[in-house]
């Protein structure tokens, strides 16, 4: 359920997630077929506001991960989210573009965070929004220093190892190698049980 404001009169609001049957299926049958007892399945947005359930404060939280796929920004109010937004754009493209061309797409995701960040402030009007905290576990990207420039809420870099006891060698995020464990762990975070 989305939170509302203490003493508020509006109808109470859910998100609902809408996928093929054919999809859910097909992962059913693949736990079944690994011998794995599904609780629950976590859409990427859940798991990823998991993280941001990490972060302190009690203003809004949003987070920004630019993924291998995808860029992702979560607007977590009360634990619960409120508001996501999917954007073309991914650490690869970010990584290859050209000094200029970077700069292009530093601003252009920049300008929709600021439009999310504000339509969210019209729609949830006793949710004061916080920092804007971006995923920062490659150094080639440098996105929370980056997108000061193009973003009117202060940016906080996201470490994994900040937040979380996590034994690894390994990157968690190598987008040169298709290495992505941010949903995963978020998924593993999870506190409450399935609906």
């Amino acid at each position: 359920l989305v939170p509302a404001a203490e003493g508020s009169v509006r109808t109470r609001q859910a998100l609902a997630v809408v996928t093929r049957r054919d999809t859910i299926v097909a992962w059913l049958a693949r736990s079944r077929q690994a011998q794995v007892n599904l609780h629950s399945i976590d859409i990427p947005e859940l798991a990823l506001r998991n993280l941001a359930a990490l972060l302190p404060g009690d203003r809004t939280i949003s987070l920004l991960h630019v993924g291998l796929a995808r860029t992702t920004l979560l607007m977590v109010w009360k634990g619960e989210l409120c508001t996501s937004r999917r954007f073309d754009l991914n650490a690869h493209q970010l990584m290859t573009a050209s000094p200029e061309a970077r700069e292009q797409l530093l601003e252009r995701l920049g300008l929709e965070v600021q439009r999310t960040a504000d339509a969210f402030e019209r729609q949830f009007q006793a949710a004061a929004l916080g920092d804007l905290w971006v995923t920062q576990e490659s150094p080639s990207l440098a996105l929370a220093v980056d997108l000061t420039r193009f973003v009117a809420l202060p940016v906080q870099p996201f470490q994994f190892a900040d937040w979380l006891d996590l034994d690894t060698t390994s990157p968690l995020f190598d987008p040169e190698r298709g290495i992505d464990f941010a949903t995963a762990i978020g998924a593993a975070l999870r506190q409450e049980a399935a609906l």
